[in-house]
């Protein structure tokens, strides 16, 4: 996706930050939708990891990596930060994907 997409930042990711506090209905719903997300995500680690708990720590870290490079693009006004952290974490799992399993 696009910078243009990002520019405001996630808007789950707003609401966590900026709502979330102010009533326990919202950060109730706010941390569901986030354990959507990783959910949603771990399957596709599956394909390269052995087990379950992997798949979902690598679906957070995923969900993790994003949020927090929007914050920084937004913070420094610079969305290529979102493209650069989404490059670093890719060879990340690519390294980890290459080490041999236990």
């Amino acid at each position: 996706m696009g910078p243009e997409f990002w520019k405001h930042g996630c808007l789950l990711g707003t609401f966590a930050a900026e709502l979330a506090e102010t009533s326990p209905r919202i950060h109730a719903r706010v941390a569901e939708l986030f354990d959507d997300l990783v959910s949603r995500l771990a399957p596709l680690f599956l394909a390269v990891v052995a087990d379950e708990e992997t798949a979902l720590a690598l679906a957070e870290q995923t969900l993790i990596v994003l949020e927090g490079s929007v914050v920084l693009a937004r913070a420094h006004d610079d969305p290529d930060r979102i493209a650069t952290a989404v490059r670093r974490f890719r060879r990340t799992l690519e390294e980890y994907v290459r080490q041999p399993s236990p």
